[in-house]
């Protein structure tokens, strides 16, 4: 999924409750960091879950909020988004055993391969 987003073209970036260095450590592991222009932790401030962060991604990405979008797993994360101004918010519901019951984005993900139609 990671891959046909980048092929797209789409920028991603990281905004996260963990810290920014073990963030880095996982995505190196995994060979995952060329993916993302920024990873943005908790060790940064303003910190998740304050709207102040997925501005200050976008600013980073340098792209207006209105054209940035967020996946996330947790009510916060989808409040955040739309306080923020964030374009669009995807409730992501997999990997627990029961669905997390999320409400306030534009649509829900229970596996990545939903992303299959980009």
């Amino acid at each position: 999924m990671l891959q046909r987003l980048q092929e797209r073209g789409i920028t991603m970036a990281i905004l996260s409750s963990d810290v920014g260095s073990s963030l880095e450590a996982f995505l190196l592991e995994h060979q995952l960091m060329h993916f993302f222009k920024a990873i943005y932790g908790a060790d940064r401030n303003p910190a998740k879950p304050d709207p102040a962060a997925a501005i200050s991604v976008c600013e980073i990405l340098a792209v207006n909020p209105e054209a940035c979008g967020m996946v996330g797993d947790a009510e916060a994360d989808l409040s955040m988004a739309a306080a923020a101004g964030l374009g669009w918010s995807l409730a992501y519901q997999g990997g627990w055993d029961l669905p997390l019951q999320l409400s306030g984005s534009h649509g829900h993900l229970q596996h990545w391969d939903q992303f299959a139609p980009l």
